[in-house]
Parts: structure tokens; sequence; C-alpha cells
């Protein structure tokens, strides 16, 4: 939003209202939460785990006095091997616990405070589980990691531009600024259905045992009046036959989306960060050659709007002109550049730990654990390790071709080095890294060789602290006998500042003949109302 200011005799000021904001502070935090959990009294005991898998949903954050506090639950899903002597064949079973962790942590951020604008996610680092004696009882550690990070959003209005007409001189300091500033959040819902057919050389279904659905090439379009987010979802999945054998499958066929959410600011220059959580169920059709998707995603929409403006700093008159100034003291991050790039990490990855070795690789997971930057001249380098996680049929004489599920916790590590204009040490950088690819080659029956291709986006910006010029007037000299009192009607773009400045004489002396006023908010003038100004004593 763009206001003019009114020429008074022969300076023009230009106002804007800017919308700022400034990192206070980020910071993580590791926890470990525990739960036991009990089979339910239908289903056969357990002889042994394959996997427990966990997710997390954040439901309340709240920014305190130098802490951020994440409220939610975490959902945890079971697969074993049920111990029954009367099957000849592996018995699997899928226990779900939908909120079976709640969760209630926080983090320190120096500086936060309530009213400010707080993040917050938690993520499941490791999920590690004892089975007891009486094969139903299950007891589990998650290790989570919390990431909150805090900024302060505020709104000004600042002097952007001035123009002098006449014979006077002035002299203008002035600082450009990138300013990208959370202006809207939208949120939507959309559900899909799908049904899928196996080809004919993959056995029938009889249970799913993991349902994968990878989000691919989403795009953004703005308008007026409304975003419209796009994309599509690949599907994949592991199942169990009524004889015990594991398949995996990933359907060549992708699942288009589309949904829109309202454009409440009525721009269209804007920046849209989408933030899309799924959840899904797949429901086995009779005949079990076919198997109908069903997903539901929540979609959150970041609206961000960049400015570039140049502040004023400093106005000086000089050849009889006087130019009055008020400043203030402004904290943001000023935009510097970003830049997405794609990479890929390579690692061996060794089966140990008593596990047994590999027949076939039915499905694999990543995820970047441990990340760090680094910001040189003209350069940004990125470093962590990234954790793989896969499902496999082994080698046994025990089963038939059990499944079998590895971690491998902060097995591949990389760098990456970006590219980046303008950046230099000392600015901070907003860091996102997604696992793109995963290419597996089985060397031997114990060892991996892994390929990872991750794509990274990096957004670097430059904290500043100055003061700009927020209001400014240009002065005539004061009368020599000025009137004791003067009436004067509010006009647009008055303030209380440029009253006591116009007319040489003190905010406190206004207020104190305007007693009226001390019982608006911030003393706030409207446009008609009539101001009673004393001559400064």
């Amino acid at each position: 939003m763009v206001k003019q200011g009114g020429e008074i005799m022969s300076l023009k000021i230009k106002e804007e209202v800017l919308q700022v904001e400034n990192l206070v502070g980020k910071n993580s935090v590791q926890t470990v939460l525990q739960s036991s959990l009990v089979l339910p009294g239908a289903l056969p005991s357990i002889e042994r785990i394959v996997w427990i898998n966990g997710e997390a949903t954040v439901i309340d954050i709240i920014v305190a006095e130098d802490r951020v506090i994440a409220e939610g639950y975490i959902d945890l899903q079971m697969v074993y091997l049920a111990d029954d002597l009367e099957q000849d064949s592996a018995n699997y079973q899928v226990v779900p616990w939908p909120q079976a962790i709640a969760f209630s942590d926080y983090v320190e951020v120096i500086g936060a405070e309530p009213g400010m604008l707080g993040k917050a996610k938690l993520e499941l680092l490791g999920i590690e589980w004892e089975l007891q004696p009486d094969q139903r009882t299950i007891n589990v550690d998650v290790l989570t990691q919390l990431t909150a990070l805090v900024k302060q959003q505020d709104s000004l209005t600042a002097v952007t531009g001035v123009t002098l007409v006449g014979p006077q001189k002035i002299v203008v300091n002035d600082l450009p600024l990138n300013i990208q500033a959370l202006i809207g959040q939208e949120t939507g819902k959309l559900a899909l259905q799908k049904t899928f057919t196996l080809p004919e050389n993959y056995g029938p279904m009889d249970l799913i045992l993991e349902l994968n659905t990878q989000l691919i090439g989403i795009e953004t379009t703005v308008t007026k009046e409304q975003i419209k987010v796009e994309g599509k979802l690949g599907v994949s999945w592991i199942y169990a036959a009524d004889t015990g054998a594991v398949y995996s499958f990933a359907a060549d066929e992708l699942v288009p989306f589309e949904t829109t959410v309202p454009n409440n600011t009525g721009l269209e220059d804007l920046i849209v960060v989408p933030d899309l959580r799924i959840t899904n169920s797949a429901t086995i059709e009779s005949g079990k050659q076919a198997l109908t998707y069903t997903a539901s995603l929540f979609l959150a929409v970041d609206l961000y709007q960049i400015n570039q403006i140049r502040a004023i700093v400093d106005i000086t008159g000089s050849s009889g002109c006087v130019v009055e100034v008020r400043k203030t003291q402004i904290q943001l991050d000023n935009y510097i550049n970003d830049k997405t790039q794609q990479a890929s990490a390579q690692g061996v990855l060794e089966i140990t730990d008593g596990y047994p070795p590999i027949r076939e690789i039915l499905s694999s997971k990543g995820e970047v654990q441990t990340t760090d930057y680094r910001i040189d001249e003209d350069k940004v380098i990125l470093e962590g390790t990234i954790s793989l996680e896969i499902a496999y049929l082994a080698y046994t004489d025990e089963e038939l071709k059990p499944l079998y599920c590895k971690v491998f916790r902060n097995a591949i590590p990389f760098q990456q080095v970006i590219a980046l204009g303008g950046v230099e040490p000392g600015m901070t950088a907003d860091v996102t890294i997604n696992i793109r690819d995963i290419r597996l080659d089985l060397i031997n029956r114990e060892t991996i060789e892994a390929d990872v291709v991750f794509r990274s986006t990096v957004k670097v910006s430059q904290p500043i602290q100055t003061d700009i010029v927020v209001e400014a007037l240009e002065v005539a000299p004061p009368e020599e006998d000025p009137p004791s009192i003067t009436y004067v009607f509010v006009q647009n773009g008055d303030t209380l500042w440029k009253l006591s400045k116009k007319y040489h004489t003190s905010l406190e002396a206004i207020l104190n003949a305007n007693y009226w006023l001390k019982e608006r908010e911030e003393y706030q003038l409207r446009v008609g109302d009539k101001i009673c100004i004393p001559r400064k004593s």
C-alpha cells in the first residue's frame, strides 16, 4: 500500500507502508519420548517386530518469553511377524496406534516474546523398541528433534522518496532494501481416490504392510483472486500374499491433483510457499489384484511479498530550506539472493548387527538428519548426513522370504557448494533439503552401494539494524509574534509530530491542550478533527 504525501511549500514526500520482519532466533532440541504399547486382545502374539514407523503432527505453537512451545501427537504403526504355530507360512500383522504419544516440548529462543510469529517442526530421528517377555507389550523410545524459529513482524510508514521544487537544495541519504515479509496465510484440503491394478505376474494382495506417497512436480499459479497449487502423487506399497510371500509395487500411473485457496491479499506479485501434508489409506478390492488408494491433502500456503525500496536514512536542507525529520530504528532481514540446486551423495552400506543377508530390496526411504552451512564470498557451503531405511527380503531357512527393515543412521555424509552472487560472511541462510531419488545397487548379500539425489533450496538474508526516516516536513521560519492558540482541522497525512513541527510547538503541549486525544489508542488523529495548538512556552 502506498500513500503520497501532499506538497508542503516546495518539498514533496513519498511515504510507503512497509511490512517488515526479522529473524529473532532459531534453535533445536532433541528429546526421547517413551511409551508402552499393548497388542489388542484379538491379535496373535509377536514373534518378531519387523518395523515401527511414526509420524508427528504439531497442533499448537505458543511463543512465550524466550521459548517456543510445541504441542501435538505421534502416530505409530507396527508391522510384526505373528507367533502362530498353526500357520505354515509367515503370518504378518499390521497394528496402527493413532495418537500413540502426546508431546508438549519447548525450545529456548532468546528474545522471543508473546505475539511474535513462531514456527515449529518435530522430526522423528529414530524409533527403538523392546519386546517384553509376554510377547504382547512393546516399550518404545522415540528420538525426536524439535526445531523452532521466531520472527518479529512489524508494519511501519517509511519515507522512500523526496522531491524538492525550487531553488532550495537538500541532501538525501538512502539505503536500498529488498524486504521479503509474510503478508498472508491460507489453508485448504482435498480428497483424492484412485484404483490401481496389479500386473498378472504379481501375487494377489492379502495385507498392505506399508503405503507410501511421494509428492512430484509441485507448481503454483497466482491471480488476484486465488492461488492454485497442482502436482502429482507417486504411490507405492509393500504387501503380503496369503501364502506369506511379500511383494513391493510402485504404480506407473501418477495421481494428479489440483486445489485452490483464496488470495485475500489481492496481489499477483507474490512468493508462494506451499506446505502439503498427506494422510492416506488403501483398500484391497475383491479378487485381490486391485487396490483403491485414498488420500487427504492438507495444504497450508504462506504468502510473501518482496518490496524493493530505497529507505531514506537522513535529509539535510540547505540554501534556506529547513527540513525536520523523525526517525525510528528498524530491524529486518534484507533479502539478498536465493537458489535451488540438485546434487547427489554416494555411500556404501553394510548389513551388520545380526541382520540376515539380503535377497531382494523392496523399498527405501531417505531423510536428511543433520545440516549445517557456511557462507563465504558468493557461495554457500552445505554439509550434513543422510539416513537411509530399507525394507528387504532376507536369505534364511527359518521363514519363507522373510521381511526385514534396516536403518542406517547418518550413513551418507554430503557437502554441496552453491554459487550465489552477492552473499558474504555474516549473512544468514534459510536452508531446505529434500530427498528426490534413491538408487541402490546390491553389491553382495551384505553390501549396498547407495546414490542419493537431493535438492537444496537456500535463501540468504542480511540482518540490518538502522535508523530510517519515517516522517519528514519542510518547516517555515517561526513567526515573530505567533498567536497564543491556533485551531486547525486535521487533513489526510497529518500527524501530531508534523503539526508540532509545523507550528513550532511540542507534542506534550498539543496533548495537554487536547486532553481527549489521550483517550485514543496511540493518540491517533482522524481527518476532520479540530485540534487546538498552543504557542510553545
